[in-house]
């Protein structure tokens, strides 16, 4: 109704003004709707999908759990320290199990990485491995038979081209892929510390969950853990840390405290900083073969002893002395080397 003291335009326009209040609260509703959901609603997309994808190791995989489709696992180590090899176990065990496997190398070109898996595939070091490539051995045909038969391939990028990671997820699902590895993330086209590589990591983890790939990134650790006391690495070592820790599912850090040293570079400690399936974090040891760059699982028995020795050294014998010369701290010391003499 049109008051008094106001002309027909001014009615219009407080109608207006209440149709656009009622709207606002009717569209303010809507929006608590969608986002409100009742316990027992909640639905994982990918929660019934029966795919499960492993690490390759024995006693990493028990302790670990099989990973689900659409999980986002990291692997960290420094230089050298075996996050490639644990990549191409990984894939070929996958693989095996009848997954259709993707490995997008931006480090490694495609022949090194093949001869590589056909090495471990034939169980000989890379100068047998060379011998036997020469010859064409049938041992050398045989195993390159066996990789060819699994659903797994190989990309690289163009000499001198960078790719995105965008990119890398489009051959990935062009290849109809249910894994994707990528070697490593540092080297993926517009990686920088910072905004970008949170911006990738967060691309990585929402696009996994949309496509259902189940993908394994490696990632470098800071050189710097080499500077402590205790090398041992941590979730902090990488240079995104609070950005792998809020993307991943799953962080895994690769620890070869003797790595350098081939006579002793024998045992490495898989350290799972993140495991979302399972809560709790745990460190489990494997057996490293130098030669032929493979990770091989270490049974309780062997990897008590292991941690027997690499916390309790061996001390040196003390130097027998006759019962005249020896004192009380020597007796001790006797007693203390051999309680059970």
């Amino acid at each position: 109704m049109i008051q008094p003291d106001e002309s027909l335009e001014d009615e219009i326009v407080r109608r207006a003004q209440r149709q656009a209040e009622r709207d606002a609260r009717r569209a303010h509703l809507r929006i608590v709707d969608d986002h409100l959901v009742q316990i027992g609603d909640a639905i994982d997309p990918w929660e019934h999908d029966q795919r499960r994808y492993r690490i390759g190791i024995d006693n990493i995989d028990a302790s670990m759990k099989p990973r689900r489709a659409a999980d986002f696992t990291v692997v960290g180590a420094l230089p050298g320290g075996g996050k490639t090899s644990v990549l191409e176990q990984s894939a070929v065990a996958n693989a095996r199990d009848g997954h259709r496997v993707v490995i997008y190398s931006l480090e490694m070109t495609v022949p090194d990485l093949q001869n590589k898996m056909i090495g471990r595939e034939m169980g000989v070091s890379f100068h047998d491995f060379e011998r036997h490539r020469s010859r064409q051995s049938e041992e050398y045909q045989r195993a390159v038979a066996r990789l060819r038969a699994l659903p797994l391939k190989l990309f690289r990028p163009p000499e001198g081209q960078s790719v995105t990671i965008e990119q890398i997820f489009q051959i990935a699902e062009r290849s109809r892929a249910d894994m994707l590895a990528i070697d490593y993330a540092a080297l993926i086209g517009g990686w920088e510390p910072g905004n970008k590589a949170r911006e990738i990591l967060n691309f990585c983890a929402s696009k996994t969950k949309q496509t259902g790939i189940h993908l394994l990134l490696l990632a470098q650790l800071d050189q710097r853990v080499m500077l402590r006391k205790n090398a041992r690495p941590m979730l902090a070592d990488f240079e995104d840390s609070k950005a792998f820790a809020k993307a991943a599912t799953g962080v895994i850090l690769i620890h070869r405290p003797f790595n350098g040293n081939p006579k002793h570079d024998t045992v490495a400690e898989f350290i799972i900083a993140k495991n979302r399936r399972l809560a709790p974090t745990f460190k489990a040891h494997v057996f490293w073969d130098g030669p032929t760059t493979s990770f091989f699982t270490m049974s309780e028995e062997e990897e008590s002893l292991a941690l027997c020795c690499r916390k309790k050294p061996a001390k040196p014998r003390p130097t027998p002395r006759s019962p005249d010369e020896m004192t009380r701290a020597d007796e001790d010391a006797l007693l203390n080397e051999f309680p059970f003499a």
